[in-house]
């Protein structure tokens, strides 16, 4: 039943779009403004400001100068949706996804329902203002379908990021949809890939179109939910106000060397390392007593005394006379 109520609902707001939805010039356009870290002073706009108010673009600019002037942000993301009006965040607020998940997590939220008098300049003044005054010299300018155009940095200088998305479909509502999902993810992937966290996003639109009746008529909030009990809070700060934890008594490491020195002949020695000393005092008695006996068992001639034996003193040589006369006494013998 449910699901049949989903479906029937859907098919409504697609003839809503295509057919029975009156399409009117559009007056003014939402903008959001966001940063990551407190802006100080910041919150009293939001909180003069009433969502059927218009407010004239020199506001806007004083007011976006103001929170630029902070220069407490590594990145400024200025983002120009054309054709987007207020009824889109109540329509599509599911496909706003991570802009809403973006908005939640900052310090300092503002937005505003109806700006009147945005033009092409704008972002331009509000650029010129913030290099000067945060001094910035790297900037980047993307096309919103087109990923290709975003050049991964890994240093800490700062930028401005300029993203212009193509213009929402008027009339057919499941691809306006389906491009505001796609542009969704797509503003995901860029500040995913900043590596600083300390962003500030201007999201509005500076071209004026075709919109359904009912976003001039009515009175439409712009995500209703993030923007109630703001406070003045910074969010994103690490090091929160409690007190330090107690700190382990000191010790040092290694205590040093004892000055008692030890002997053998200490009581205390002798009555810890007894065993021990007995158990060496046998072990090397008895090896002694093994190599003795080894050694009186080994013969004379293997012993070490006696590798150098007495030589025999050498023959003298036999002469010719006494070969004769030898063998003179060996014949008188024969006969």
């Amino acid at each position: 039943m449910c699901g049949a109520l989903v479906q029937l609902l859907l098919c409504f707001q697609v003839l809503f779009y295509s057919c029975c939805a009156e399409l009117v010039k559009q007056k003014d356009v939402p903008a959001i403004l966001f940063s990551h870290k407190l802006s100080p002073g910041m919150l009293k706009y939001q909180e003069n400001y009433e969502s059927a108010m218009s407010l004239p673009s020199k506001s806007f600019d004083i007011i976006a100068e103001e929170l630029l002037r902070k220069c407490n942000s590594d990145a400024i993301i200025f983002v120009n949706q054309p054709g987007l009006c207020k009824l889109d965040f109540e329509e599509f607020e599911d496909e706003f996804k991570f802009l809403r998940k973006y908005i939640k997590v900052s310090s300092t939220s503002l937005k505003f329902e109806k700006v009147s008098g945005l033009h092409q300049n704008t972002f331009q003044n509000l650029i010129d203002i913030t290099s000067k005054e945060c001094n910035i010299d790297r900037f980047m300018t993307l096309r919103g379908n087109n990923t290709d155009d975003f050049e991964p940095y890994i240093d800490t200088n700062k930028r401005i990021i300029v993203i212009n998305y193509p213009p929402l479909p008027e009339n057919d509502y499941d691809l306006r949809r389906k491009h505001i999902m796609d542009y969704d993810l797509y503003l995901r992937t860029i500040l995913a890939q900043i590596p600083s966290p300390y962003q500030t996003v201007i999201y509005t639109s500076l071209e004026r179109s075709l919109v359904p009746k009912e976003d001039v008529m009515n009175n439409i909030e712009v995500f209703p939910g993030l923007f109630e009990d703001l406070a003045e809070e910074e969010k994103n700060d690490r090091l929160k106000d409690e007190p330090p934890a107690p700190l382990n008594k000191f010790r040092t490491l290694y205590p040093g060397m004892s000055t008692k020195y030890i002997s053998i002949f200490d009581s205390g020695f002798l009555e810890q390392n007894g065993q021990l000393l007995k158990a060496i005092f046998t072990s090397l008695v008895g090896y002694i007593i093994y190599q003795t006996i080894l050694y009186v068992r080994e013969p004379k001639k293997s012993r070490p005394n006696d590798k150098h034996p007495k030589r025999k003193s050498p023959e003298k040589p036999v002469t010719k006379t006494e070969k004769k006369a030898e063998s003179c006494e060996a014949e008188k013998k024969r006969d």
